[in-house]
C-alpha cells in the first residue's frame, strides 16, 4: 500500500459517525479519526444529538466504534439516510471475527448486509479478507491496516541508552490469545534476560504480573527503554496496533509470530530479517532473542530499517488518505445523478416512507422527560411481576422485547412501538439511535393516555430527538431524556 501524498487530495467536509469514543481506550480510532481531521473538514456527530444545520457533507464515514456492536442488518445510521443518499458513505469495519470465548464481536453477516442495504461506496477492515467481504456484501472491500503516531511513538527514536530491558510484552491473555500465554510462559523461563512482562486476564494465574494499563507515555517509554518487544497475531490473524507502534519507536526489535503457509496476512506490510524478526515456536523464540542480545549492530539495522518503513507506510495519516483516495475513486466512478442508497429492497430513496407520514400514526414532536409524567413502578417479589404505584402517571412503559441480539436487548422500533400501544391514542419512543454512547439501540416504549400531549406541550425539545432506530425508517424514536411522541391520529391536539 503506497502511501498518499496529502496536497493531491480533495478536501471534504466529512461527517463521521461513531459511538463514544474514549481516546484513553480507544486510542487507535482516535488516531485514525484525528488524521482524517487534518485532511477534511470534519463534523462529528456521536455525541452531539443535534441537526446538521447547515453542515452539508460531501462524505459520510461510519467509524470502527459504532461497526463494533452493528448486530442487525437495519441498524439505524443515527442520522437520516435518506436525506444524505446522495452523499456517499465509506465503512470501517471491525470486529468481523469470530471468538469461542465470551467477547461480544456483532454479527458478521448482519454487519456485511448493512454495509449493502446502507449504499456504501467502499469498506474497509483490518483484516486480509476484503475479497470475501467484497463478494459477500457486493461492496467494494479493502484492506486498511492499523498504523502509529510517529510523533508520540518515535519521540526516543535512535536514543538506544538506557535500555534496562532485553524484551518486553503488554498485553491481554484471555483464551482468543493462546499463543500469548505460551510465549508468556516461555519469557518467564528464560532467567538470564531482564524481562518486562505484563498482561492481564480474567483469571490472572498464580505468580503472575497484572498489568494495569499503562498510560499512554508511560507505554512508549517501556518501549524505547527494552531492546526487543514480543507482539502476536490476534483473532484471524489480526495485525494489531503494537506491531506499527514498535516499529515506529526506532529503538527497539519487534519479535512477531510467523503465519502459517497460505496466511497472507504481513504480506506488504514488512518483511522478516529487514524490518521484523518471525519466529516459529516458543524455542525459536528464546533462540533469536539471544542471537539479537549478542550481536547489537544488527539489531540496530533491523530497528532502523523499520521505522523508515513505518515513517514512510505505516501512519494514520498515511491511512487516512488512502481512505480518501478510495472514495475518491468510487466518487469518479458512481454514475451521476444516481442515488447512493436506495432504500428498503433497493427502491428508490424518494419511495422511501417519509419521516412523519408512516404507519397509522404521525410525528407529535419532541418533549423533555418528564418524571411526574412517567408510570413509577417497583419490583415485587418476582421479577417478572411489577405493578403501578402512580396512578396519575400518563407514559406506560411497555415490556421490552426478550429477543436479544449479543449483549443487548433488542428494543422497540417506531412500528414496534405503534403495535405494542394499539389502542391507546398516543405513543412514545426514548433513548433510540445515539442515546447509549455504546451502541444504536433501539428505543424504550411508553404507551400514551389521553392527556400526555396536553401535560407535556410546555416541555418541547425538538433537537434532542434528532436520531432514529431503524435503518429505513426515518421516524425519530427519541434522545437522551427526551421522548418522540406520535398520534394515531390525524389531527394532533395538545
Amino acid at each position: 500500500m503506497a502511501a498518499a501524498v496529502p496536497g493531491q487530495l480533495p478536501r471534504w467536509r466529512v461527517l463521521w459517525l461513531d459511538n463514544r469514543l474514549d481516546c484513553r481506550v480507544w486510542a487507535y480510532y482516535c488516531e485514525l479519526r484525528r488524521a482524517f481531521g487534518a485532511l477534511h473538514n470534519l463534523s462529528n456527530w456521536g455525541n452531539t444529538h443535534s441537526p446538521l444545520r447547515a453542515f452539508d457533507p460531501q462524505l459520510i464515514v461510519v467509524g470502527p466504534r459504532f461497526t463494533t456492536n452493528l448486530h442487525t442488518a437495519d441498524t439505524a445510521l443515527g442520522v437520516s439516510r435518506q436525506r444524505y443518499s446522495h452523499v456517499p458513505l465509506v465503512v470501517l469495519q471491525n470486529k468481523v471475527y469470530s471468538v469461542s470465548e465470551r467477547e461480544y464481536t456483532g454479527n458478521l453477516s448482519a454487519k456485511l448486509e448493512w454495509t449493502r442495504a446502507i449504499g456504501a461506496a467502499a469498506g474497509f477492515t483490518w483484516l486480509t479478507r476484503h475479497g470475501e467481504f467484497t463478494q459477500r456484501s457486493g461492496v467494494p472491500h479493502h484492506r486498511l491496516p492499523f498504523a502509529a503516531d510517529p510523533r508520540l511513538y518515535g519521540q526516543f527514536a535512535g536514543n538506544f541508552s538506557g535500555q534496562v530491558w532485553d524484551v518486553g510484552f503488554t498485553g491481554s491473555l484471555t483464551k482468543k490469545y493462546s499463543l500469548r500465554e505460551r510465549v508468556m510462559e516461555g519469557l518467564r523461563k528464560m532467567p538470564d534476560i531482564r524481562a518486562y512482562l505484563k498482561s492481564w486476564s480474567k483469571a490472572i494465574q498464580p505468580g503472575d504480573a497484572s498489568w494495569g494499563r499503562l498510560r499512554r507515555i508511560d507505554y512508549v517509554r517501556q518501549i524505547a527503554s527494552s531492546k526487543m518487544w514480543v507482539s502476536t497475531t490476534g483473532p484471524d490473524w489480526i495485525v494489531g496496533t503494537r506491531y506499527f507502534e514498535v516499529m515506529m519507536s526506532g529503538t527497539t526489535l519487534l519479535l512477531c509470530n510467523r503465519p502459517p503457509p497460505g496466511v497472507s496476512t504481513y504480506d506488504g506490510l514488512f518483511e522478516d530479517g529487514v524490518h521484523v524478526v518471525m519466529f516459529d515456536g516458543v524455542q525459536d523464540l528464546r533462540k533469536k532473542i539471544k542471537y539479537y542480545l549478542n550481536d547489537e549492530p544488527a539489531r540496530r539495522r533491523i530497528v532502523s530499517a523499520a521505522r523508515e518503513l513505518a515513517l514512510s507506510r505505516h501512519t494514520w495519516q498515511s491511512r487516512a488518505a488512502f481512505i480518501t483516495q478510495v472514495a475518491q475513486k468510487a466518487i469518479e466512478n458512481h454514475p451521476a445523478g444516481v442515488a447512493w442508497y436506495r432504500g428498503p429492497g433497493g427502491s428508490a430513496a424518494a419511495d422511501v416512507n417519509g419521516p412523519h407520514n408512516s404507519g397509522s400514526s404521525v410525528y407529535a414532536g419532541c418533549f423533555v422527560e418528564k418524571a411526574s409524567l412517567i408510570e413509577r413502578t417497583k419490583k415485587a417479589a418476582s421479577a417478572q411481576k411489577r405493578r403501578a404505584v402512580d396512578s396519575n402517571a400518563t407514559l406506560v412503559e411497555q415490556k421490552r422485547p426478550d429477543t436479544i441480539s449479543g449483549p443487548y436487548r433488542i428494543g422497540f422500533r417506531v412500528q414496534d412501538c405503534e403495535e405494542a400501544c394499539a389502542g391507546h391514542l398516543h405513543f412514545g419512543l426514548i433513548c433510540g439511535g445515539f442515546c447509549s454512547g455504546d451502541s444504536h439501540r433501539r428505543a424504550r416504549c411508553y404507551c400514551g393516555r389521553p392527556r400526555v400531549l396536553k401535560a407535556m406541550v410546555k416541555h418541547r425539545a425538538q433537537l434532542k430527538c434528532s436520531s432514529t432506530c431503524s435503518l429505513h425508517d426515518e421516524r425519530p424514536c427519541g434522545g437522551p431524556g427526551a421522548f418522540a411522541m406520535y398520534s394515531y391520529t390525524r389531527t394532533v391536539g395538545v
